[in-house]
């Protein structure tokens, strides 16, 4: 983890109760990537730069919850060769850097999802992330970028901003918010999306050249093409996924 000595890193809230969460008669985000599933991709790919990573679950609840707990404690730094209470007391759960909070409001859509995240952000961070779990392919140099980006932002004195990745002028995500956007996030009517709750905050986007920040995983098309793009052994759509 390359962090910069001294600098606090800005905590994620990472959606993960989408209503679309079921695919091939499994939670989709519990599918294989290769060694690991989607969730555990999208939420390492945070974890590098992003502390603590706070997991918003919804109908999937406990399944996200044991699934992302069990790949954790199988999970080491490079060059450690863990096992049995070091291999816990290395583990980032324990150090609570991955957050779980259920949102029972789910299907209302992500605005809910992302309130239940802003209402467990502690020590008033400067600012946040939010990312997607159905998102695995999002480099983490990503969240460095734009970490970098809103430091030197908020160092020049310049007004706080939505900030988002962009390759070729198109946005992607993870997105960072400044912590001042949170109470318009909190005011925003029921109905309103995401999108149209954030549609009159500033925004700018960092042009980076990751298609991650695009690449959503929605249907079997999306994750079987995206599989085969990234040489993944997806190993198809399973049935059942035990908890």
């Amino acid at each position: 983890m390359e962090r910069s000595p001294g600098v606090t890193p800005y905590p994620c809230i990472l959606l993960a109760a989408g209503s679309g969460s079921r695919m091939g008669g499994s939670s989709k985000l519990l599918l294989p990537l290769g060694d690991e599933t989607m969730l555990s991709k999208a939420a390492w790919a945070a974890l590098e730069y992003c502390d603590p990573v706070i997991v918003v679950t919804g109908k999937d609840e406990s399944l996200v919850q044991r699934g992302l707990e069990r790949e954790s404690l199988g999970q080491a730094s490079p060059g450690q060769n863990l096992d049995g209470e070091d291999l816990w007391r290395n583990n980032p759960l324990r150090e609570r850097r991955f957050v779980f909070v259920h949102n029972p409001f789910w299907a209302q859509g992500r605005l809910s999802s992302l309130r239940a995240g802003i209402k467990v952000l502690k020590n008033n961070p400067e600012g946040f992330f939010l990312a997607h779990a159905d998102m695995p392919f999002v480099d983490p140099g990503v969240y460095r970028t734009l970490s970098e980006t809103a430091r030197a932002r908020k160092a020049a004195g310049i007004a706080p901003a939505l900030i988002f990745p962009s390759m070729g002028g198109k946005k992607g995500h993870p997105v960072f918010f400044p912590l001042a956007f949170a109470p318009a996030i909190m005011a925003a009517s029921e109905p309103e999306s995401l999108k149209e709750a954030v549609s009159s905050l500033e925004q700018i986007s960092v042009e980076i050249p990751c298609e991650g920040i695009f690449e959503d995983i929605d249907s079997p098309e999306d994750y079987e093409r995206l599989c085969h793009k990234y040489g993944l052994a997806g190993g198809g759509l399973r049935k059942e996924i035990e908890p």
